[in-house]
């Protein structure tokens, strides 16, 4: 790395010195200094496996220090999404990028990416948005459901209800019809109808 470079280094705290700068980086395989490919941590880690720098009496993740000191500060409100998807070990700043919480998760691998990436319903019906339903749980959590299913579900519901409520005009209002053997719980579930 030229030596100009080193001199404008910064860091989480300010500037951070050439003695400081390549301390650390003596603890990273670079691969011959190749931007494109993921970079090895050989120190200290923390327990999920990212890179563990002290600097200044304080821990710092070596993905972020480095991003610090090689390309500038992280926008507030931001963090450092691993493009490489790799961030578990990768601390090579050239693989990261600032983005928002949100964005984030939605690229990541945990099931708040996968939901996102979920073009059908578990039933095949495609998200669309005239076939899409959103609730809000929570403040942050908004859930989103198919129409087609909901209707469906609906409709099954219904059927139910009045199966069940035929069966107790005929049976006179007993929950068991003395004829037929068909027994219709109050207390269940509507779909609650079992044959004797």
């Amino acid at each position: 790395m030229p030596a100009h470079r080193v001199e404008r280094l910064l860091s989480p705290h300010g500037r951070t010195t050439r003695r400081e700068f390549l301390r650390v980086m003596r603890k990273v395989d670079t691969k011959g200094n190749n931007r494109d490919v993921c970079w090895e941590w050989l120190a200290n880690t923390f327990g999920d496996g990212r890179g563990q720098i002290t600097w200044h009496q304080k821990k710092w993740q070596a993905h972020k220090w480095l991003y610090c000191a090689l390309i500038g500060d992280v926008p507030l409100g931001m963090v450092l999404d691993h493009l490489c998807r790799n961030g578990d070990t990768c601390p090579n700043p050239y693989h990261l990028e600032p983005v928002t919480q949100q964005v984030n998760l939605h690229r990541g691998q945990g099931w708040p990416g996968a939901n996102v990436r979920k073009t059908h319903c578990p039933k095949g019906h495609e998200y669309t948005p005239r076939n899409t339903y959103f609730r809000e749980y929570k403040p942050g959590l908004i859930m989103r459901y198919c129409k087609m299913c909901r209707k469906q579900h609906a409709a099954t519901f219904n059927a139910k209800v009045k199966a069940v409520n035929r069966l107790r005009k005929e049976c006179h209002g007993e929950d068991q019809c003395a004829e037929s053997g068909h027994v219709a719980r109050a207390g269940d579930y509507p779909g609650a109808i079992i044959s004797a």
